[in-house]
């Protein structure tokens, strides 16, 4: 039920099939999110609680809607992954902002209905910027996101062809990255 006090209104209702329609809000407001998530593909999911969300509509500019000094960082695609703590997560109107984190398996690994196998694994990302752009700037990644796989072969259980390296490194860069489409490339180092 909506509780109103002076200028400040408090909201709490609960939408199993989330909010419809047009809503024109002319003042600045804030609100805060029981729970934030935020999927970037399969690979990667920030999670929060407790996130309190401002907009101010007559600001001209990007502006931070929301700070997230503690999150958490999974994997659904790779569940071997344990979660990790992301924090100082920024959400912008242009984009978001975290500082790093690292998601590392110390267990074996498949990939690839079993066409690929590790003894383990690293991700980690650190310094990441993305700008989603508008009318007078271009779209725009920044930061360094990389993984590091131990062990890895190559159709491990084949019995024609079986294929060995000792370690293989990753980099994905962005330098296509046009806002919308995935658009990157990952650029593997095997040793």
């Amino acid at each position: 039920s909506p509780q109103a006090s002076g200028s400040n209104i408090l909201v709490s209702y609960n939408l199993p099939n989330g909010i419809t329609g047009t809503y024109t809000i002319g003042s600045p407001f804030s609100l805060t999110a029981a729970s934030f998530t935020m999927a970037m593909g399969q690979s990667v999911l920030i999670t929060a609680s407790g996130v309190t969300i401002a907009y101010d509509p007559t600001a001209s500019g990007a502006q931070t809607l929301a700070t997230v000094h503690n999150a958490t960082v999974t994997s659904p695609e790779f569940t071997q992954f344990p979660s990790a703590n992301l924090p100082d997560f920024v959400l912008r109107t242009d984009g978001f902002s975290f500082s790093s984190f690292t998601l590392t398996a110390n267990t074996p690994l498949t990939f690839g209905n079993d066409i690929l196998s590790a003894t383990g694994a690293t991700l980690s990302a650190s310094n990441v910027d993305v700008d989603f752009g508008d009318a007078t700037t271009a779209p725009s990644v920044s930061g360094t996101i990389s993984l590091a796989l131990t062990g890895l072969k190559l159709f491990p259980t084949g019995n024609f062809v079986q294929i060995q390296a000792t370690s293989v490194t990753g980099t994905y860069s962005f330098s296509n990255f046009d806002g919308a489409d995935p658009s990157g490339e990952l650029q593997l180092t095997i040793t």
